[in-house]
């Protein structure tokens, strides 16, 4: 074992081993994202901020799970262009019931998170491989496996996520 290991030192060191990591340079998959204006969504609004500030932070949190865990659905090389028309995000915004306080945003089943974009997905080239008009929503959300889980945490927009995470998958 230690002379394998070995073995595989020296052939990096001397450089005898390119195509081992030729995969690793492959250049990632890209994402470019435009919205509509985002005030005559359906329900764009997070917390109590503007539909603007919640775009901007859409944008952040979709590029984050875009490295993460998106991305990789896509061929390397190729550039995922979204065009949103329409969001609708998962649940409802309801009163707080004290002075003061914010709204919240309550998980219902009656309200599922719906996503209107096109897309295009272009290749290494700039030429155009697939591209649509896609109007999804997903009524199990609150149901499937991982719901409540880790992503749910890291993103305000987990729900909305996952939606395009499957929608990528199965599409592409």
């Amino acid at each position: 074992m230690k002379t394998n290991v070995f073995r595989l030192i020296l052939l990096c060191l001397s450089g005898a081993l390119p195509y081992a990591t030729a995969g690793a340079s492959a250049p990632a998959a890209t994402l470019k994202v435009s919205f509509e204006d985002v005030t005559k969504f359906t329900d764009f609004v997070l917390h109590h901020l503007s539909g603007e500030k919640t775009q901007e932070m859409f944008e952040r949190q979709l590029e984050r799970y875009w490295n993460a865990r998106l991305g990789r659905l896509i061929p390397s090389g190729h550039t995922l262009e979204l065009h949103f028309t329409d969001i609708d995000m998962a649940g409802k915004m309801w009163p707080a019931r004290s002075p003061g306080r914010p709204e919240l945003r309550y998980m219902e089943e009656a309200h599922p998170p719906r996503l209107v974009f096109s897309y295009r997905l272009l290749d290494e080239g700039g030429e155009v491989v697939a591209e649509g008009e896609e109007n999804i929503r997903d009524t199990r959300y609150r149901r499937r496996p991982g719901s409540g889980g880790e992503i749910r945490h890291q993103y305000a927009f987990a729900y909305e996520f996952e939606v395009l995470r499957r929608w990528a998958r199965d599409t592409f």
